[in-house]
């Protein structure tokens, strides 16, 4: 029997030009998931639990997903802090964050974690007087300072706001919260324009008992302004931090009140100093939440409650600001029997996956780690602490892309960069996050044959244009046809701060 040939060419040339043109779009983009992988995309994690370790007393870990791989980095106690809280902040090569008790007057500390060194130093010790019992972390804001907030201590014992100076080591008390300028600060702050950070407090404020508010703090003159005083059915105890969703509103949570008592999910807006209740949570679809929200590439809001749902174990929920649907998307029961979540998710941008932790559940009982692949649904046990390698997971994780093999200075961290609204008729929004200021950064832009669209300098959005606040940057690329295109955005140092991909419709 005769062979039939492998292949045989007799396409005519027309067909022969499309073929390569989308050989060439196929090659592009190839070339650029390449490209992005190889410029930082493998994902580590970095995290706290309160308790476990050496002595009992929480750790710092690193988890790599890739390769499944968990590392102890500092067991804390005693006088190096002990139940570290909550959240992680990455300063080039440092690590920074709180404790909520220990040091030398078991009031917390501040402490950094050099990557390089591997040594963990307390750059400063709360005392009561300048604070006690941080129950957040720390932002870094635009003028180069970290911010943050005690629970107690200060003059009234209602809590502190403080900065820490990272290249001169020096720590300030900037104001002394008083009962009815809001008590037990528990989040982390936000900066949403060069002078003004907005946070919520748990307790405090005018109404009944001091069910908590939302104040500003103003960099530059050292004032707090009460904004908004919850009563019981507005919801109050919030442990969230606000952030800033692509609409221009906060959110933010609260783990007590709202209509069913078991907290809310509410937005605040900046301009007109009005808050909503967008969720009241109840049993069956999730109640108690303690984390931060999310807002994620895909435009959702995610979240996790403590309790409720499938044995009263927490679950992780979404919220769409468009249409003001939310939805259950894990139950924590079916996950080693994981329970109690009491932080919040981080996401990798690229694959678009989910991590967060448990408190509690997993094989140990001492809460777990675990993944949300949001393109299918799925969510998956990463680790399961142990004693040994901590226990009881109180916040989130902290995302960064490890660029070591590459050369490249990293300064991307999760979220650092969004880009809204996405897709567009060609006018995207780009919004950092407090931690890192994108100023003087520029932008390439190319289309999926490698042919750069665009390469300018961003430019800033004053203040009210287009309904975004002053610290938002823009491009314009509405003269492009319709497609998919794709962004690299360079500090001006020439360092790598983001990538992506852009939608004109």
């Amino acid at each position: 029997m005769k062979q039939k040939p492998a292949f045989v060419f007799n396409t005519p040339l027309y067909q022969v030009s499309s073929y390569i043109y989308y050989m060439k779009r196929l090659l592009f983009i190839l070339f650029w998931l390449c490209t992005v992988y190889s410029n930082g995309q493998k994902v580590i994690l970095y995290g706290e639990t309160r308790n476990g370790g050496t002595y009992g007393d929480g750790t710092l870990f690193k988890y790599e997903p890739a390769t499944n791989k968990d590392t102890v980095l500092v067991n804390f106690g005693g006088a190096d802090g002990n139940l570290p809280e909550r959240y992680l902040l990455k300063l080039n090569n440092q690590l920074y964050g709180v404790t909520y008790a220990g040091g030398n007057f078991n009031d917390g500390i501040i402490f950094s974690y050099n990557l390089l060194t591997g040594i963990q130093t307390t750059v400063s010790t709360f005392n009561n007087t300048n604070g006690k019992a941080p129950g957040g972390g720390l932002i870094m804001a635009s003028n180069g300072l970290l911010y943050g907030a005690a629970s107690h201590g200060g003059d009234s014992n209602s809590g502190v706001i403080f900065s820490y100076n990272p290249i001169t080591g020096k720590d300030s008390t900037l104001f002394d919260f008083s009962y009815a300028d809001g008590s037990e600060m528990y989040g982390n702050l936000l900066q949403i324009n060069d002078s003004m950070l907005y946070g919520v407090t748990a307790f405090g404020g005018l109404y009944g008992n001091g069910y908590g508010v939302i104040f500003s703090f103003n960099i530059n003159s050292g004032i707090e302004k009460v904004l908004f005083n919850f009563n019981d059915y507005d919801g109050f105890n919030s442990q969230s931090s606000l952030i800033k969703a692509s609409n221009g509103l906060l959110y933010g949570m609260t783990a007590q009140g709202g209509k069913n008592m078991w907290g809310v999910l509410f937005s605040f807006n900046p301009a007109t100093d009005s808050e909503k209740t967008v969720i009241n949570f109840d049993s069956a679809s999730g109640s108690g939440p303690f984390g931060d929200l999310l807002q994620a590439s895909n435009g959702l809001l995610y979240g996790l409650t403590a309790v409720g749902s499938a044995n009263n174990n927490g679950l992780a929920f979404s919220y769409n600001p468009i249409t003001g649907k939310d939805s259950i998307i894990i139950e924590f029961a079916g996950l080693n029997n994981a329970s109690y979540p009491v932080g919040g998710l981080v996401e990798d941008t690229v694959n678009h996956i989910l991590y967060g932790m448990t408190s509690r559940g997993g094989l140990y009982n001492d809460g777990i780690l675990f993944e949300y692949n949001m393109t299918i649904g799925f969510s998956t046990v990463l680790l399961n602490f142990n004693d040994s390698n901590g226990a009881t997971p109180y916040g989130s994780l902290l995302l960064v892309y490890d660029t070591s093999t590459t050369g490249i200075n990293e300064i991307s961290e999760n979220n650092s960069v969004k880009v809204f609204p996405n897709p567009s008729k060609g006018i995207f929004n780009l919004q950092a996050n407090s931690q890192w200021p994108i100023a003087n950064s520029h932008v390439e832009i190319y289309n999926v044959l490698g042919e750069k669209v665009f390469d300018k300098a961003l430019r800033p959005v004053t203040q009210g244009q287009g309904g975004q606040a002053q610290g938002d940057y823009q491009i314009n690329i509405s003269s492009e046809s319709s497609g998919v295109y794709f962004y690299r955005m360079i500090s001006e140092k020439g360092e790598f701060v983001a990538s992506g991909k852009l939608i004109i419709q």
